[in-house]
């Protein structure tokens, strides 16, 4: 490239050298350039690094440099590493519902330190009514519920303790299944005891299984007492 001559702009192949007085006030040794945003590099943790935020002149909002999430380590990483998790809500606490969270050694809510869940790879959906008063009796009323996603190689006996059903006397421990009848009406189904047999049935071995997701059929309705 041709060297710039004394006092004049910057070289243009089709026109020669600039005689406007100099190069435009954002070109860097007579240049001109066009900034730009390099492109983001590798990170070891997996993904990529934030892209630097743009010049001033090229940014309409302000920016904002997003937190990395963890992937698959290096080979020699240690797999938890706290810059790399992205900050999640308190979990949430039930007295009535132990099942909600685990406890780790720490005293906390969730997995050890470090450490990943494996799920069960078939789940059912559970309804839970919230009342002390059984749905079938009053029709049209409008009772709260609680959602969950449970495991289906879950046993009945594992999932009354998880609910919270967990009185001295199994007798009372129960768990009813409610059917809906439709226009507010609801119907009971089957009915476990916390002393009997049935209760070391699984879940699926129950008829509740991956396909009660509300699209294939119906969630699973379910009342839970224990006095």
């Amino acid at each position: 490239m041709a060297g710039q001559a004394p006092g004049r702009g910057g070289w243009n192949a089709n026109f020669g050298w600039d005689t406007d007085g100099g190069p435009p006030p954002t070109a860097q040794s007579g240049i001109n350039t066009v900034p730009s945003i390099p492109r983001p590099m590798p990170m070891p943790y997996g993904g990529y690094a934030a892209a630097p935020m743009a010049p001033p002149s090229m940014m309409s909002t302000p920016g904002y440099m997003y937190p990395q999430y963890g992937g698959y380590p290096a080979a020699n990483a240690n797999s938890w590493d706290p810059t790399q998790r992205v900050p999640q809500p308190h979990p949430r606490v039930s007295a009535s519902v132990p099942g909600m969270n685990m406890v780790n050694s720490t005293g906390g809510a969730g997995c050890e330190p470090g450490y990943n869940y494996i799920f069960h790879d078939e789940h059912t959906k559970i309804h839970v009514f919230r009342t002390s008063e059984p749905p079938w009796r009053a029709p049209s009323m409008h009772y709260s519920f609680a959602k969950f996603q449970v495991p289906t190689n879950t046993t009945i006996a594992e999932l009354m303790l998880r609910f919270g059903a967990c009185n001295a006397n199994p007798m009372l421990n129960r768990i009813t299944e409610v059917i809906e009848g439709g226009s507010g009406h609801w119907y009971r189904g089957m009915i476990f005891s916390g002393d009997q047999l049935d209760c070391q049935k699984t879940l699926k071995q129950c008829g509740w299984d991956r396909s009660r997701s509300g699209r294939e059929k119906a969630v699973v309705w379910l009342w839970v007492t224990k006095d």
